[in-house]
């Protein structure tokens, strides 16, 4: 039997004790219906990062790492630093991760994750800029899926988000004195951030919406929202998945309880870090 038979085979005997369960206003690993798995957030666990985190969330866990590095801004954007988000599915995370190149599911991860990084103005971009069109810093934020239990776009934001939140950055006014002087050679401070995203998934199964799906929930829903949130509760990043849509009313209450969870998600990075301050954001 193929590893697709194995999913589609526990995809039909879990679906209707899920099924069963939700209609009774409980989920199969017990918890309440807005309630997210047991999460643990510990700060610098990669020594040569720049800043790194690892998040386990349930039996989910991903590592982050930060590094910055100099090169050329984008033709576009010569007035700003470069933002490089990459994350992967190690094969044995779970029975649905593959060797090779990137699958769809480790692509929208990425980009789910960095359009809550770039979209929230969480990092300092302007202030990357060494000499306008020519040298910037970038930053390389990179994140490894360990084990997959499910909900792998919230467990990675809080990772990269936590990583990001550690980090320390190569002076950039150093940096600015002299030419041919790498990041290795100048003084390094803390990384300014003005903002915490943090992104939360709401499922729908069976017409009840649930956050934080496990493995199991994720392989009978019928869709899925996610929201990323501002510390100002401002609404920065969607990102819809599964195949069926959601309904007005759906929607409005998916995005409450996005709103209500990360309060609490983004709490629990703060304290992991031991504080956070955030710098104000630059007036567009």
């Amino acid at each position: 039997m193929t590893q697709e038979s194995k999913l589609t085979l526990a995809s039909f005997l879990v679906s209707k004790r899920v099924k069963g369960l939700i209609e009774k206003g409980k989920r199969i690993d017990g918890r309440a219906l807005n309630e997210f798995r047991e999460l643990t957030i510990e700060p610098n666990v990669i020594s040569i990062a720049d800043g790194s985190a690892k998040v386990t969330l349930g039996s989910t866990v991903i590592v982050a790492g930060i590094n910055f590095g100099l090169d050329h801004p984008f033709p576009d954007t010569p007035n700003m630093g470069m933002l490089f988000t990459e994350g992967e599915i190690l094969p044995t995370a779970s029975l649905r991760a593959r060797p090779g190149p990137p699958s769809e599911r480790a692509i929208e991860l990425s980009r789910v994750v960095d359009r809550g990084v770039r979209e929230s103005k969480m990092l300092p971009m302007e202030e990357m800029v060494l000499e306008p069109g020519e040298r910037v810093l970038k930053v390389n934020v990179d994140f490894s899926i360990l084990a997959d239990s499910g909900n792998l776009i919230d467990a990675s934001s809080l990772a990269v988000v936590a990583a990001l939140s550690t980090s320390t950055w190569p002076d950039p006014d150093e940096l600015r004195k002299k030419t041919g002087i790498t990041v290795e050679e100048v003084p390094r401070t803390k990384l300014p951030l003005r903002d915490l995203p943090v992104a939360v998934t709401v499922a729908d199964l069976f017409g009840q919406l649930v956050s934080d799906p496990s493995t199991e929930e994720e392989l009978v829903l019928n869709s899925r929202l996610t929201v990323t949130h501002t510390k100002d509760d401002v609404i920065c990043a969607m990102q819809k998945g599964g195949r069926q849509g959601l309904t007005t009313d759906q929607i409005h209450e998916a995005v409450g309880m996005a709103e209500e969870k990360s309060k609490e998600l983004r709490q629990s990075i703060i304290d992991a870090v031991g504080g956070v301050t955030l710098a104000e954001k630059e007036k567009s």
